[in-house]
């Protein structure tokens, strides 16, 4: 059994391409920067860029594209793709992540540093998602957004 799952989150490198394929699907694709902390020779840390290229698929295409800009953070979940093609008499490969949900302007529930029982502000933002074929828009509230919702009342 093999799992095919990625989540990253990084600042674009530059703004998004948005074009058609051939079979009239709209597809976004766009790189971004995940950094990562590497010490040099002196022991002082710096960050290091990993780049990733990302490709988003579907009606929810138009709406990112209005949306994302260069140096926007953006969080993705999604699966490892490989790609392979002949450019020059060359052959190059190239490991992208095809993307099942774009989040941005906010960190993902875990890094908000709510304290247990805080509330916060319900967020005005959302994301798109892919689920079983079909895309929808679904509100991006964290549970402890909502209303009645504390740490308390979770089982675990």
């Amino acid at each position: 059994m093999s799992i095919n799952s990625v989540n990253i989150s990084g600042h674009l490198g530059a703004d998004p391409e948005v074009r058609t394929t051939q079979s009239g699907t709209q597809m976004m694709s766009f790189r971004m920067a995940v950094n990562k902390r590497k010490r040099d020779q002196n022991g002082e840390w710096y960050d290091y860029a990993n780049w990733v290229g990302v490709v988003v698929f579907g009606n929810r295409v138009d709406w990112l594209s209005k949306e994302l800009r260069k140096g926007k953070l953006v969080y993705v979940s999604g699966e490892l793709s490989f790609r392979s093609y002949e450019k020059d008499g060359e052959r190059h490969s190239y490991l992208e992540v095809i993307a099942d949900e774009v989040d941005f302007d906010r960190p993902p529930r875990d890094q908000q540093g709510q304290r247990q029982g805080q509330r916060s502000q319900p967020s005005q933002q959302g994301a798109y998602r892919q689920q079983g074929g079909q895309q929808a828009y679904f509100d991006q509230r964290p549970m402890d957004a909502q209303p009645d919702a504390f740490d308390e009342d979770i089982p675990f």
